[in-house]
């Protein structure tokens, strides 16, 4: 194999079948003729990753889709050649559906307008008295955040349960929209909550979760 790429990574508008659409593509080389392609494939998210099979295919594309909220697909290629002799596996390459705000997934309906769109607020609380968490629970090893800044805008921690992946700081002097990935420690399933910490609002927009890729685990036990 010579190149595996997936894009984009973070793709951010559904088509119209409601899904995030996505191309990977490849190439291979060799002192023979390629004869085809083995495509694996896993997919992940609200659990951790699990194997969803392999394909061949003599096609050096293919269209990709992630369909459901904070999901995640990931492939791999290698080449193989009229003799069976196969190439080494590329590296996985993953494609992420984001998290969407005021859609049914956050415990609260708190949210503000802004350049067309609907931002979460972190200091609104649910029945329960609590900040902003998903209702889901999520496999996550790192959160790629989409937040508001400006002058008016203050600080929040953003954990995975009980696990602490960073803080936002959306105080600056001018207005705009933003783009941050935190790293935990380990991969945790749990849901995400952003808790704020100064008295001045924090608004999150998209949310990609990004599980670990690099082992194979079984799903995750669903909780109520």
């Amino acid at each position: 194999m010579t190149a595996f790429s997936v894009s984009p990574v973070f793709p951010a508008t559904r088509n119209r079948y409601g899904t995030y659409t996505v191309k990977a593509s490849w190439r291979g080389s060799d002192n023979v003729k390629v004869a085809g392609y083995e495509v694996a494939a896993k997919w992940g998210g609200q659990t951790s990753y699990v194997q969803g099979g392999t394909s061949t295919t003599t096609s050096t594309s293919m269209p990709v889709g992630v369909d459901w909220s904070g999901s995640a697909s990931c492939h791999r290629i290698r080449a193989y050649d009229a003799a069976g002799n196969y190439s080494a596996w590329t590296s996985w390459k993953c494609s992420h559906a984001p998290i969407t705000p005021m859609d049914g997934n956050w415990t609260i309906g708190a949210g503000s307008p802004a350049g067309g769109k609907i931002w979460t607020s972190v200091r609104g609380l649910d029945e329960y008295g609590k900040p902003a968490r998903t209702t889901e629970r999520y496999s996550a090893k790192k959160l790629r955040i989409q937040y508001r800044v400006g002058p008016t805008r203050g600080r929040a921690k953003v954990y995975v349960g009980s696990t602490y992946f960073g803080t936002i700081n959306a105080y600056a002097s001018t207005v705009g929209n933003r783009w941050t990935t935190l790293t935990g420690s380990r991969e945790v399933h749990e849901r995400i909550r952003f808790v704020p910490i100064t008295a001045k609002d924090v608004f999150i927009g998209k949310v990609y979760v990004i599980p670990d890729v690099t082992k194979q685990l079984d799903p995750a036990p669903t909780r109520g």
